[in-house]
C-alpha cells in the first residue's frame, strides 16, 4: 500500500506529461489542416471564372453541340426526299417533253378530228349532188314513159336500179316493170314485182306490186301464186 502512494505520484506526473504531449500533436495538426484547407480554397478561388465569361463559354459549347449532332429522321427524309440542282433540272426537262407531246399529240388529233369532219362534209355535199341528179333522172324517165319513148326511158331506169338510194332503187325497177307489163312480158315483170316484195318491204310501192303480181299470175294462169298474193294482200295490208 504504501508502494503504490509512492507510485501514484509518477503516474500522474506521466499521464500529465502525455496529455500536454497529446495536446501539442492535436493542435499541430489542426492547424496543418487548417493551412492545407486555406491552400485548397485559395486554389479553387484562383481557378473561378467570372458568371458573364461562364455563359459566353456555356453558349459557344451548346452552339458547336448543335453543329454536331446528328440530324433527326425527319431532317434525314427532307434532304434525301429533296432532289439536288441536277435531278430538277431533269425532271423539268422531263415535264417540257411531256408538255411539248402532248400538245403535238393534241394538235394531231384536232387535225385528224378536222379532217374526218370535213371529209364527211364533202362526203355528205357529194351524196346530195348525187341524189338531186338521180331524182332530176328518174322524172325524166316519167316524161318518157308518159311520151311511149321507151328505149330512152330503159337506159335512164337500167343505169338508176343500181342506184344506192332505195327510194331511186325501188322507184326504178317499179318503172322497168310496168314497161314490160305494158308490153305483156308479164313473166319478167313479175320477176322484178317479186323482188320488190322481197327487197323493198318499207316502200309504199308494195302494195301497187302486189296488184300486178295477182293480174300477173292470173293473165300466166298461175292457181297457186294467185292465191299467195290475194292472201298477202288480204292479211298483210287488208285489200281485198
Amino acid at each position: 500500500m504504501k508502494d503504490f502512494r509512492m507510485r501514484l505520484p509518477l503516474v500522474s506526473i506521466f499521464i500529465l506529461s502525455l496529455s500536454t504531449t497529446s495536446c501539442s500533436w492535436m493542435g499541430k495538426r489542426k492547424t496543418l489542416f487548417e493551412e492545407e484547407g486555406t491552400a485548397d480554397t485559395q486554389q479553387a478561388k484562383s481557378q473561378m471564372v467570372p458568371k458573364a465569361q461562364y455563359d459566353q463559354l456555356l453558349e459557344k459549347y451548346d452552339k458547336l453541340l448543335k453543329e454536331t449532332k446528328a440530324p433527326s429522321l425527319a431532317e434525314q427524309y427532307k434532304s434525301s426526299s429533296k432532289p439536288s440542282a441536277s435531278q430538277e433540272e431533269v425532271q423539268l426537262e422531263m415535264i417540257d417533253d411531256l408538255e411539248k407531246a402532248r400538245r403535238n399529240e393534241l394538235a394531231e388529233t384536232v387535225d385528224v378530228f378536222a379532217n374526218e369532219v370535213a371529209a364527211k362534209k364533202q362526203n355528205q355535199q357529194n351524196d346530195d349532188l348525187q341524189l338531186q341528179k338521180e331524182l332530176n333522172l328518174l322524172k325524166q324517165a316519167e316524161g318518157l314513159l308518159a311520151q311511149n319513148r321507151l328505149d330512152q326511158a330503159l337506159t335512164i331506169l337500167k343505169d338508176l336500179e343500181s342506184s344506192k338510194h332505195g327510194q331511186i332503187k325501188v322507184r326504178a325497177k317499179f318503172y322497168l316493170a310496168e314497161m314490160l307489163f305494158s308490153q305483156n312480158e308479164y313473166d319478167l315483170a313479175m320477176q322484178l314485182y317479186e323482188e320488190i316484195l322481197r327487197q323493198h318491204a318499207f316502200s309504199g310501192l308494195v302494195i301497187k306490186s302486189l296488184g300486178r303480181l295477182i293480174a300477173c299470175t292470173d293473165k300466166l294462169k298461175l292457181k297457186k301464186k294467185n292465191e299467195k298474193y290475194h292472201s298477202i294482200l288480204h292479211d298483210f295490208f287488208g285489200e281485198a
